[in-house]
């Protein structure tokens, strides 16, 4: 598997470590940083229902699927910036139950400072610690003007990204499975400062601790109609673009 270093490497994250008071010296903990709402581990694995919803022809075809998608660590090792990258393998099938193919080998880069998932070559911070309300960072470590093809269509889809913590400590019942102390992350949200006509990217994700991702929902949708279409739902005014529903069903 190729890993490019500098998805690895750039936009670090820094983090208050160390205090001193009357020689006195304080170090974060796990639960302190939030680390536990990142497991890693070899063997470990989570499996995610995937509903998409797909806009195609200038908005003329809807197009809705439903499938399936198992994450597990197969591997680590150390990297060249000494932290440890953990070997994603991706497989997918039409129905819970199987058989899932292998579509994919990713990489999942943490340290005490953040978390790096790298995607195809493209590296995507998903938490930074400590996890604060409120926090901000850079999230993508590559041009966010990078086109992407999908269904034939030349779309931008990470044109304004931005990771904000947006709480934690809610509860969130996922897949009929209750959790507690969730933490929410907003991965884009263009229409936070101003309302975008032409291009909505929204992007939330749902984290509990000792679990990892419970949910995430994207919307990725270009329009030519602006002000007059405002009132209108993304969904019916797109002529391109995606919609996506991610939600844990089984994990260990």
């Amino acid at each position: 598997m190729k890993l490019i270093n500098r998805y690895l490497t750039a936009a670090s994250i820094a983090i208050i470590g160390l205090f001193a008071c009357q020689d006195e010296t304080l170090t974060f903990s796990d639960a302190l940083l939030g680390l536990e709402f990142y497991p890693v581990e070899e063997g470990r694995s989570w499996t995610y229902r995937m509903d998409s919803t797909l806009i195609v022809s200038g908005g003329n075809t809807i197009l809705n699927t439903s499938s399936y998608v198992r994450e597990e660590i197969v591997n680590s090792f150390i990297n060249g910036s000494g932290d440890t990258t953990f070997v994603l393998s991706i497989s997918k099938s039409p129905t819970i139950d199987g058989p899932y193919r292998t579509t994919n080998t990713w990489a999942i880069e943490k340290s005490n400072s953040r978390v790096i998932r790298i995607e195809e070559n493209l590296g995507f911070l998903k938490l930074a610690f400590p996890i604060r309300e409120g926090n901000e960072a850079d999230n993508t470590f590559f041009d966010q003007q990078i086109k992407v093809d999908i269904a034939q269509q030349q779309i931008q889809p990470y044109k304004g990204w931005r990771y904000k913590v947006l709480s934690r400590g809610n509860q969130l019942n996922v897949a009929g499975e209750q959790f507690i102390n969730v933490t929410t992350i907003s991965q884009a949200n263009n229409q936070e400062d101003f309302i975008n006509d032409l291009e909505q990217r929204l992007v939330i994700e749902h984290y509990a601790p000792n679990v990892g991702l419970l949910s995430r929902s994207m919307e990725i949708f270009n329009t030519q109609c602006g002000t007059p279409c405002r009132d209108e739902a993304w969904i019916d005014k797109a002529e391109e673009g995606f919609s996506l529903v991610q939600t844990l069903v089984e994990y260990n």
